[in-house]
């Protein structure tokens, strides 16, 4: 049975990774307006100037310092410039880091739709569990069923009722009941939902004495590998082999003997009439049927 832990943890790291990069955003826009707010024109300071003449390069440098009228002109003129200057740059950056910040903004909520919209599909998706060429080879395949997230488990299995009440059924008549069936399993997730007998073709609804009625058996609640589906198929082909006359659906199924004649040809269980079914499984073998399942398998849980 398929899980679903990976695309779970795909869906944590693409929130992880939208997450780091606002946050990023956040800390290179602080970072700039901080180093932008921390440049001030006092701290500009000359530390010489040279003249070059010819090939010839005379540098001045800076010997002491005193106050001069004339420096704090230039520094004033300086500072204004440079003031102007930063209000452009501090404009020009906080346009780009919005710039930024929108694009973020539109990818966080346009990943956000798309993973609604996801998640939307993928709970409404069937996700076909894992069928081999073994479970094939026993009769098992597999349809998406009606509603969304149901699944329509299809077993090739035969109808052949062996048995009224605890009386067997002569072999001779048991072997004409013989029918090719299917035994569907309706599931939702990992719980089984139905268990129904259908037609090879079409599918519809396979007539018999107890229809849809199980009786006393239940089937298993839950399952998690496709052998659970065939295991449950397995145990109600068997149920089939009892025909109940205290809660029969129709006594006379089309296509099936009357139950009367079936009562009528029945008698108490002797251990050579149960091995004369043995010689009656030629037909049943032509169509892969196989009568190794234990009866007393199904009645004793």
């Amino acid at each position: 049975m398929l899980r679903w832990g990976t695309r779970d943890l795909q869906k944590g790291r693409k929130v992880k990774i939208m997450t780091d990069l606002e946050n990023k955003v956040d800390e290179t826009m602080e970072s700039v307006i901080n180093k932008l707010n921390g440049l001030h024109v006092d701290d500009l300071k000359v530390d010489g100037f040279q003249v070059r003449s010819g090939n010839k390069i005379l540098k001045f440098s800076v010997q002491e310092e005193t106050e001069c009228n004339i420096e704090d002109e230039i520094r004033k003129e300086l500072k204004d410039k440079l003031s102007k200057r930063l209000v452009e740059i501090g404009k020009n950056v906080k346009s780009k880091l919005d710039e930024m910040s929108n694009f973020v903004s539109t990818i966080k909520i346009e990943y956000e739709s798309k993973k609604v919209d996801l998640d939307r599909k993928l709970s409404s998706a069937n996700l076909m569990p894992d069928i081999t060429y073994r479970h094939a080879q026993k009769g098992l395949s597999l349809s998406k069923g009606y509603d969304d997230g149901r699944l329509l488990w299809l077993v090739q299995s035969v109808y052949w009722p062996k048995y009224v009440n605890d009386r067997i059924i002569d072999p001779k008549y048991s072997k004409r009941l013989i029918h090719h069936i299917i035994i569907a399993v309706e599931t939702l997730g990992d719980k089984v939902m139905n268990v129904t007998v259908r037609k090879p073709i079409g599918l519809d609804s396979f007539n018999h004495y107890h229809h849809n009625c199980w009786g006393a058996w239940t089937w298993a609640k839950t399952w998690e590998t496709p052998d659970d589906i065939l295991e449950i198929a397995k145990q109600a082909e068997v149920v089939l082999e009892t025909v109940n006359m205290g809660s029969l659906a129709d006594a006379s199924p089309r296509g099936l003997m009357r139950a009367s004649t079936l009562e009528k040809h029945s008698e108490a269980k002797k251990q050579e009439d149960v091995d004369n079914f043995n010689s009656v499984n030629k037909r049943s073998d032509s169509i892969g049927i196989s009568d190794s399942f234990s009866r007393e398998n199904v009645w004793s849980t």
